[in-house]
């Protein structure tokens, strides 16, 4: 644990450092039918770096985040089918190139060349959106999403399986000219 924090303490903080955004005026990025609301909110690589810096992340750690496109999205199941959040089915392009994400196992390879600690490591686990989950009705999830540092707009489809048993309908959720942001040039 790091410092006596607890994953569950440090996941509780990164939900109120998202959820609160669910009240915004904002449509953009935003997606809502009577299955499901999702939002996707691009950080700024100083927002990205004030939250790791607030959990002690080590300089390096933190400029490697800093370096990457980090988003995070918010999904509610308002419905009454469970809807099923499957990462690697989602497919992120830019000009109508695939940008594959950096996934759990892209970070845990830079993190063990940093020599992170594991509770860094566990902290920082604990904020990525879940690789595969179920949501039951009135069930929320969230979490970060990283891609390679882009200067042009990508676009996410997001495929969710429906159902118990994920044979229902699939759900394609499309989001387009999504920009990351960049480092402050000031």
């Amino acid at each position: 644990m790091l410092k006596g924090v607890s994953s569950f303490f440090v996941s509780i903080l990164f939900c109120s450092f998202v959820t609160s955004a669910w009240s915004a005026d904002r449509k953009e990025n935003t997606y809502e039918d009577e299955q499901i609301k999702v939002r996707v909110f691009i950080r700024t690589p100083e927002q990205i770096a004030a939250f790791y810096q607030g959990r002690e992340f080590p300089k390096n750690a933190v400029d490697e985040l800093r370096k990457a496109c980090n988003f995070t999205v918010l999904m509610r199941n308002i419905g009454s089918e469970i809807i099923w959040l499957e990462l690697d089915r989602w497919r992120f392009s830019a000009k109508g190139k695939v940008i594959e994400p950096l996934g759990r196992d892209y970070w845990q390879q830079r993190w063990k060349t940093l020599k992170l600690t594991t509770a860094h490591q566990s902290t920082f686990g604990w904020t990525l959106l879940p690789d595969s989950r179920d949501l039951h009705t009135d069930e929320p999830v969230g979490g970060g999403v990283t891609l390679p540092m882009l200067n042009e707009p990508f676009d996410v489809v997001m495929p969710l399986r429906t159902g118990a048993d994920k044979q229902g309908k699939i759900k394609n959720i499309e989001f387009k000219n999504i920009h990351c942001k960049q480092e402050s040039t000031e």
